[in-house]
């Protein structure tokens, strides 16, 4: 009796623990800079990934140079992609004129 109290009790703490560092990982990401967060979805765009799986592998704290890895890429080569935006499109002009 004694030791599924004790057990119980160990596995709430280890769920809190959890949940505390998942809690911080989502922290990081909702308040990196915005473009900070755009800079890092358009790489991951460039390598191929979907702005869900790349929102997933920087929940588990995987860096941009890992997930290159994870294609066979190295980060230098990839070029960012980044969403036909009213900004993005009018920077792009810019750019070109």
């Amino acid at each position: 009796m004694l030791g599924k109290s004790i057990k119980a009790n160990l596995d709430a703490k280890v769920n809190a623990s959890n949940l505390a560092a998942q809690r911080a990982q989502n922290y990081t990401l909702r308040t990196m800079p915005l473009d900070t967060r755009n800079y890092v979805y358009a790489m991951g765009q460039g390598m191929g990934y979907q702005p869900s799986e790349i929102t997933q592998k920087l929940l588990k704290n995987e860096s941009l140079a890992e997930m290159a890895a994870d294609k066979g890429l190295k980060l230098e080569d990839v070029t960012p992609l980044y969403r036909p935006t009213r900004a993005t499109l009018s920077r792009m002009q810019q750019r070109n004129a």
